[in-house]
């Protein structure tokens, strides 16, 4: 009931369930505390102890993050959205540094703007130019793969295209567009590294 306030972050829910279902076991199987010598009780318990010490900093970091947003109008690399909060819950990062109970001093709960915060976990838009190749990439590059070798086959002035492809010079030069290739990828993955670099933490 409480957790449904995080329904759009099921990854959360599962880090939540797996710490629950950890203690649940050791108490189910009267696991005695080294430290105390006493029965095991689970490490968050009292009134509203799970809503209050578990759902609301998640739920109040989602809630500042969807602030942030500026209801959609911000930049994607601004604020942390559902998928980028999803995918530090699976992360080995959220273990260590969340630890549980939920240590709300943790990175997680840092929220966008301000310095040691968890930032993007994935791919980020960024809104330029080059997006209109880098979003399309396939089709630019199947675009003017296509051009060469018309113009190649064009060049020789022969009747029908393929009577030009018979010639063992126009077959030399269609290799070329490996090169072509090559280079088209090649400023695809500069792209890639250019437009994503320091986006992701």
């Amino acid at each position: 009931g409480e957790s449904g306030n995080l329904r759009f972050a099921p990854e959360c829910l599962c880090y939540i369930f797996h710490h629950m279902a950890l203690e649940l076991n050791k108490i189910l199987e009267d696991y005695i505390d080294e430290n105390t010598g006493r029965p095991f009780l689970p490490s968050i318990s009292g009134e509203n102890a799970y809503l209050n010490r578990i759902v609301k900093p998640i739920y109040e970091t989602i809630s500042k993050e969807v602030e942030n947003s500026k209801n959609g109008t911000a930049p994607h690399s601004a604020w942390r959205n559902y998928d980028d909060i999803n995918e530090y819950f699976w992360s080995r990062r959220c273990f260590e540094k969340m630890k549980w109970p939920i240590d709300v001093g943790s990175t997680f709960f840092v929220v966008s703007g301000r310095k040691r915060h968890v930032g993007k976990t994935g791919f980020v838009e960024q809104r330029s130019f080059w997006n209109l190749y880098r979003s399309f990439d396939r089709l630019w590059v199947m675009l003017i793969l296509f051009l060469q070798a018309a113009i190649i086959v064009a060049w020789e002035g022969k009747d029908y295209p393929w009577h030009a492809l018979s010639s063992r010079d126009v077959q030399v030069k269609m290799l070329t567009m490996f090169l072509t290739w090559s280079g088209l990828r090649f400023l695809q993955s500069l792209l890639d590294a250019g437009m994503q670099y320091s986006l992701i933490s």
